[in-house]
This record gives structure tokens, sequence and C-alpha cells, in this order.
């Protein structure tokens, strides 16, 4: 099984982004999108809310992550600014630094890669820009994605892989991910490792939004309800 940890998905169409991730084999399927109450219940494959900040100082960043850290499985921040990158790549909160390709793209730093590293914060690479651009424009979002990647590998930061579909029909499977990966510089297997990286991450933080948890191995248990 695997993850998507970027889909912008609307109500009306949820049942289309559903089936699409059951073709693929996508347990889970992350989403920056307000749903409604019937969409957030229990499906499967499971669709669960993501925090993109957009706050343009720290002081709006720190308030953004107090106030979506208890209801946001997963949390990125675009990548834009030295001072903001590194608060991120430090912050325990933050689960993802993510590569944007606007004008103003800010490049990753090999001294906030290693922050990144030293506290396992991953940088998302969504691989849509590639998919919908040509000619020049996909030469520098290439160029823009492989020297982000290669930063990244040799301070030992985590990469992953996101869809960053804005539509169903822009999903795409974990094998087609892994193919997107080889252009950019991974291998095959590292593609894929990442992905377990990004399953296990996400498991992690819905076990730790459960009203339950208390720390790492530590969850209340109610009256009655004992293990076996």
């Amino acid at each position: 099984m695997s993850v998507d940890l970027n889909v912008l998905i609307q109500n009306e169409y949820v049942d289309e982004y559903l089936l699409m991730a059951e073709r693929f084999g996508v347990e889970y399927i992350l989403t920056t999108e307000r749903l409604s109450q019937e969409v957030r219940g229990e499906r499967n494959p499971t669709i669960l809310p993501r925090a993109t900040l957009t706050g343009r100082t720290l002081s709006a960043l720190r308030t953004q992550v107090n106030q979506t850290r208890r209801n946001s499985v997963i949390i990125a921040v675009p990548l834009r600014g030295v001072s903001v990158a590194n608060w991120a790549a430090e912050d325990s909160r933050i689960d993802l630094l993510t590569l944007t390709v606007n004008e103003k793209v800010q490049g990753l730093k090999s001294t906030t890669a290693r922050l990144a590293a030293g506290a396992d914060v991953a940088l998302e690479i969504p691989i849509r820009p590639i998919l919908v651009s040509s000619g020049f424009e996909r030469s520098r979002i290439l160029k823009i994605y492989r020297e982000a990647t290669s930063i990244a590998l040799d301070a030992g930061m985590q990469v992953v892989l996101s869809s960053g579909a804005r539509s169903y029909i822009e999903m795409r499977s974990p094998r087609a991910m892994e193919f997107v990966g080889t252009v950019i510089g991974l291998d095959r297997r590292y593609s894929r490792e990442a992905m377990a990286w990004a399953l296990e991450r996400v498991k992690r933080n819905v076990k730790r939004l459960d009203e339950r948890f208390v720390a790492p191995g530590i969850e209340v248990i109610e009256p009655g309800e004992g293990r076996t």
C-alpha cells in the first residue's frame, strides 16, 4: 500500500478520487481542502487532512502551526527564504518542506537540508508541474528539482514525491511516481523506500492525533479496556 501526500480534492468528485486511489493501491490521500463531514467519515481508501502553512513571517507561521497541529495529519511549509526554511527544518511539528516552482522559488540550501536531516523533515517534490509543462518551462522545473534533490541526498535529507494532483485524473500510481523520480535523480529503490517513509509518517501522526495518545508508547487506557 502507498500514500499520496498532496491532492486537491473537491467534495463533488470524492468517489472518483477514491476509485482512482483504490486502483493505484493508495491507502491514504492527504488534502488541504475542507471536506464535508460525510466525506471525512471512515472510508477506504482514507482521506486525511493536511496543512500547508501560508504565513509569510516566522511569527505567522508559528501561530499557524499551533492552530493546525492537532487537526492535521501532515504539516508542510513551502520552501521559501532561508530563515523560514531553517525554522521549519528544525521544528519537530513540521513534516515536509515543499519545493515550489513559481518565479520566486527559493532553492534548497545545504545548511537547511542538514538541519532537516537531523529533524527527520522531508523534502516534498510534487510531480504535477513536470507533467503539465513542456519545452523550456519543463526544463526549468527539472533543473530546480534535480538541484534540490542532489542537495537533499548529499545532506541525508529524506526526499518524498507527491502527485500534487488538482483533479482525480492527475493522480498517479506508485510505479509512475518511481519513474518520475528517476528523471530528477532518484533511483527506483529509493523512491519505493521514500513511499514507505511517507506511509509510516502518516500512520505515526494519525496515532498521535488520537486523544488517548500521550507520548510514543504511552496511551490513556479507558477503564475496562485491558490489553491482551
